[in-house]
């Protein structure tokens, strides 16, 4: 601040003057505890300032200063809430121009505190110069009216830049009874409630021209939904705040046009001051809010991934999933024992039993055994002995059991459903992805830079997996497909076309958009900003953007969980014929090694009989 400030530690030097000043304690009486900054521009004399330093700073405030006319006026739009600027209206030119500057440079659009200290008699000629300036409902000015030993207290605004001017009664003070506030726990947005019949331009985005038509009817919600979301708690706004509003329809909701670099749409109208106020709320982004102020609002605006809950054969292999790691254990070293305990048997009832089928076992064949006993296909091999007997016994009911549990939970996980849970796991599955063919929708796609979601835009979505609602939905009721979509859209089809149990089967996951919550739009340094943030608030909490909400996003209910068999498809029988597919292929080598080795070993014997044969005739 280019001001010239005093250090409250020189004050001690100073002089006491025993001379009463009537504004001076005023001065001292208004700022006390209120721990702001202050600059002055009077025409006092030096020993009236010391004196305001000496009683106004020392005990009210931080700190205190007086306005040097060199200054830019424009640097004030920098100052804050907590910083005043006091203009002594009286007989002081230098205070008429920087009133004038003010006004010139909109500098009361910023959030300054002003207080004006005007004598009684030449109200009437400052009332008529102030009738001029652009004094809207957000300017923070205090006229101290000073007639013989009492001040008045006033604060002029304007509901609208044609409109009159409206005084408020603010306060009074003398010097015996004090100052007296009316307005003091009373914010002004509250105060300034009643905007008069002002004329606002409100923007709104339209994309079917009979949604003019359905506003406030609740008809086809899933036509322009955000639009007709938001209007109708927005009305209730415009008439709690006493405005009479003018409807701008624009197509879109506002983007930067890469060849221009400005706005579209919405955002365009409230930037370039087409628009007063949205009537319908948008995303939050970082280049919109750069472009406009954002007023958050109560309602959901839902873009997410809805999915069906993939089969869990088409998420997992639901072969080595049906038993634990330990189970699985178990049952290996279980079947090697008894493999190696039926081999030695079998090969001792070859050397002491007489009516046996082979003269010795391998590995081979007892392995064979032991799969005959998992596979639960019965065995051609008898044993002999008691023990071989009660070992196959004991193998085989063993195996009985387990073989029926693994079947069990194999039908059971055939019928199953798995839940995706992250977007990581929806990006490593096999489920294909796809958005909603709306102008949007391409670009939240394209402005997440980075993680889990830009990775899945590149790989399943870019550059052309977008598709129409019905036909998208349709995709999403066959399975095995997330849909990027408006949720009341899909919510309003999914209550016509889905039934209980698919309803049941679906679940959603986080969209592009993190802040799932709209913003309503006003331009930068909007002096009805804080009227509507104060209005939106209450209509929040009144419950009026709940009704709304609960009429247009109408979510289906899963009303019942009963089970339903479905049909069993190729990718739930993949790892089956793949394992068909391997043993045949591995087979069909082998069985094509054996006879090149058959050959190999034929011809070697045949060259050897050969050569025998021409041996014993030579020697003959």
């Amino acid at each position: 601040m280019d001001v010239v400030c005093f250090l409250v530690a020189l004050l001690a030097v100073i002089s006491f003057v025993n001379c009463v000043f009537l504004d001076i304690e005023f001065l001292k009486d208004f700022f006390r505890g209120r721990n702001v900054v202050i600059t002055a521009n009077t025409c006092w004399s030096y020993g009236k300032r010391v004196q305001m330093l000496k009683e106004v700073a020392l005990h009210e405030t931080t700190e205190l200063g007086f306005y040097r006319q060199s200054i830019d006026v424009n640097i004030l739009k920098n100052w804050t809430n907590k910083q005043y600027l006091i203009l002594d209206m009286r007989d002081c030119p230098s205070s008429e121009d920087i009133l004038t500057q003010l006004n010139q440079t909109n500098t009361f659009l910023y959030p300054l505190n002003y207080l004006l200290l005007v004598d009684a008699a030449a109200f009437p000629a400052f009332s008529g110069k102030l009738e001029s300036f652009q004094l809207l409902p957000n300017v923070e000015i205090v006229t101290a009216l000073f007639d013989g030993g009492s001040v008045f207290l006033h604060q002029p605004y304007k509901v609208g830049k044609i409109n009159e001017l409206t005084w408020e009664n603010y306060g009074n003070w003398s010097l015996d009874g004090g100052l007296v506030e009316y307005y003091a726990t009373i914010p002004t947005p509250q105060r300034r409630a009643n905007l008069k019949r002002v004329n606002l331009v409100v923007v709104i985005v339209i994309y079917v021209n009979d949604t003019w038509n359905h506003l406030t009817d609740y008809r086809d919600p899933g036509v322009d939904t955000f639009t007709k979301q938001d209007f109708e708690c927005m009305k209730c706004v415009f008439e709690h705040l006493n405005i009479n509003y003018s409807l701008l329809g624009v197509d879109s909701y506002g983007y930067v046009d890469e060849t221009t670099g400005e706005f579209n749409g919405l955002v365009h109208a409230v930037q370039g001051g087409a628009a007063d106020v949205s009537g319908v709320s948008i995303y939050f982004t970082e280049d919109r809010y750069q472009a406009v102020d954002l007023i958050k609002m109560g309602n959901p605006l839902g873009l997410r991934f809805i999915v069906k809950k993939p089969s869990t054969s088409y998420i997992k292999n639901i072969f080595f999933i049906t038993f634990n790691t330990n189970v699985w254990v178990a049952s290996i070293v279980v079947i090697i024992i008894a493999v190696l305990a039926v081999r030695i048997i079998l090969n001792w009832e070859t050397k002491h039993k007489e009516t046996v089928k082979q003269n010795k076992y391998s590995i081979s064949d007892v392995t064979l055994i032991g799969l005959e006993a998992i596979c639960q296909q019965g065995t051609t091999t008898e044993p002999q002995s008691l023990s071989g007997r009660i070992l196959a016994l004991i193998v085989f009911g063993a195996f009985m059991f387990i073989y029926v549990s693994y079947s069990a939970n194999i039908v059971v996980l055939l019928q199953s459903t798995t839940k995706i849970n992250t977007i990581e796991e929806l990006v490593e599955s096999r489920i294909t992805a796809g958005g909603c063919d709306t102008h949007y929708m391409k670009n939240y796609f394209e402005s997440v830079r980075k993680g889990p979601l830009r990775k899945l835009y590149l790989e399943k979505i870019y550059p052309d997996q977008y598709y129409a609602l019905d036909v998208g939905m349709r995709k999403l009721q066959e399975g095995n497909f997330a849909f990027h979509v408006l949720l009341q859209g899909a919510y309003e089809y999914i209550l016509k076309n889905f039934t209980n149990y698919e309803i049941c089967g679906l679940q959603e996951l986080p969209g592009y958009i993190e802040e799932n919550r709209g913003y309503v739009a006003v331009p930068k340094h909007s002096p009805y900003k804080d009227i509507f943030k104060v209005a939106i608030l209450k209509a929040d909490e009144y419950g009026l953007q709940r009704r709304t909400n609960l009429r247009i996003i109408m979510k289906p209910t899963c009303f019942s969980q009963s089970a339903t068999f479905k049909s069993i498809g190729i990718y739930d029988c993949e790892q089956v014929f793949r394992m068909w597919i391997f043993g045949t292929v591995l087979a069909a080598v082998i069985f094509l090694a054996e006879i090149l080795a058959d050959k190999v070993v034929m011809k070697e014997l045949a060259a050897r009989r050969a050569n025998r044969s021409k041996r014993d005739r030579a020697g003959f």
